[in-house]
């Protein structure tokens, strides 16, 4: 991960507001989180923000640029057609309710970490930008960043990752 000094002050800003204004503004810290580490990676590579020209998505330059991308699917949202566990654990919830069962509630959190950290790394990115991607797309669970209750979780896991 790239890091660039305003992430840290940028996460901070954003738990307190999560903890305060609940789930409309996690999601808004949480988009802009990537915003920043995007920003930071891309300041690192020398590139900048892209935006849109009529049907256009160009660099600051004004060039066209193609995204060329995938969806991390399975990373942060368990699906369950991915681990073909079959009804019993077809959705988010249902896997992880069998993954506590079969392993306890203190392995499952600690096999879930390990998962997240380790489905996608750094060196998956970067070979996937030899394979000339230039975006991923995330999909994201809630419940890295809420209560069921809909407040923060406190849990940092999902900011970091």
């Amino acid at each position: 991960m790239v890091y660039h000094p305003a992430m840290e002050t940028v996460r901070r800003i954003a738990l307190n507001f999560a903890r305060r204004f609940g789930f409309p503004t996690v999601i808004f810290c949480a988009t802009v989180l990537l915003c920043f580490q995007a920003a930071a990676a891309q300041t690192a590579r020398g590139l900048t923000f892209l935006h849109t020209r009529g049907e256009d998505i160009v660099n600051e330059q004004g060039r066209k640029v193609l995204l060329r991308g995938l969806g991390l699917g399975n990373w942060f949202l368990p699906e369950g057609y991915m681990w073909k566990f079959g009804q019993r654990a077809d959705r988010p919830r249902r896997i992880e309710q069998l993954t506590q069962e079969l392993l306890g509630p203190d392995a499952a959190s600690r096999f879930w970490h390990e998962f997240r950290r380790n489905y996608i790394t750094q060196a998956d990115i970067q070979r996937l930008a030899q394979l000339g991607y230039n975006s991923v797309r995330p999909a994201l669970n809630s419940r890295l960043f809420l209560t069921a209750s809909g407040g923060c979780t406190g849990n940092e896991e999902g900011f970091v990752l």
